[in-house]
């Protein structure tokens, strides 16, 4: 290819559908491409409307030299026409031990740095203190979060109304080890077109706000719950 190409770095259809969606954690050996859904999509009959992907759905553990453990699954729901991601991972960093910060990327939009844990002694009682930064900022003024167990269990959801999903996050201690929980709900589209804007935002970035994001986060909730309660499973 020429030098001061349009094209360049652009790549081809063929090369696109081989493109996979990043996994929110270093640590999931998990890849998604649209030939993945495109196969599966060719299986299911026309009266099915909605399924659980099992050939899709995957999970492992692994620890790190630090002993930090993560356990991750991912699964891959069919409804109404559309695929469904749910990706999960739950670290357990701990006590004693030389612990790192923890990074989620829930889309191109949206991310969250959580540091490394503080131990504490408090009133002889274990104590945590963890800083955590949303990117986006939650709010304009604050660009950091803290959080402490004193306070109680920590949660909170965040929405990317470009990329069509919802990300969770929840922080507790228990038993001297510091779990950090982070969930990830995505729409994928049909699995059938490269330029689909749901694929196309998942895979790049691309595309415009859909919905107001308060909305967004309702719309969400409810659909996973009428989705994962009753299914039926496709091999």
């Amino acid at each position: 290819m020429e030098a001061g190409d349009s094209n360049a770095g652009t790549p081809s259809p063929t090369t696109q559908s081989a493109l996979t969606l990043a996994p929110i954690h270093f640590a999931i050996s998990y890849h998604l491409s649209l030939d993945n859904l495109r196969c599966i999509r060719r299986r299911i009959r026309d009266e099915v409307e909605k399924a659980r992907i099992k050939d899709l759905s995957y999970k492992d553990q692994c620890t790190s030299v630090t002993s930090t453990s993560y356990r991750w699954s991912n699964e891959i729901y069919f409804y109404r026409g559309t695929f469904l991601q749910k990706q999960k991972i739950i670290c357990s960093l701990p006590k004693g031990y030389e612990n790192s910060p923890e990074r989620f990327d829930a889309c191109p939009h949206q991310s969250l740095s959580i540091s490394a844990p503080e131990f504490l002694i408090e009133n002889n009682l274990d104590k945590v203190q963890e800083c955590l930064i949303y990117n986006p900022p939650r709010c304009s003024r604050h660009l950091t979060e803290t959080w402490s167990n004193t306070q109680g269990p920590y949660a909170k959801i965040t929405a990317c109304t470009i990329c069509h999903l919802v990300a969770e996050c929840s922080l507790k201690l228990r038993n001297r080890n510091f779990y950090i929980k982070y969930t990830c709900y995505k729409d994928l589209g049909p699995g059938t077109d490269l330029h689909h804007p749901k694929w196309l935002a998942s895979l790049t970035g691309a595309g415009n706000p859909h919905l107001q994001e308060n909305k967004h986060e309702r719309l969400y909730a409810q659909f996973w719950r009428r989705v994962t309660t009753r299914r039926n499973n496709m091999e």
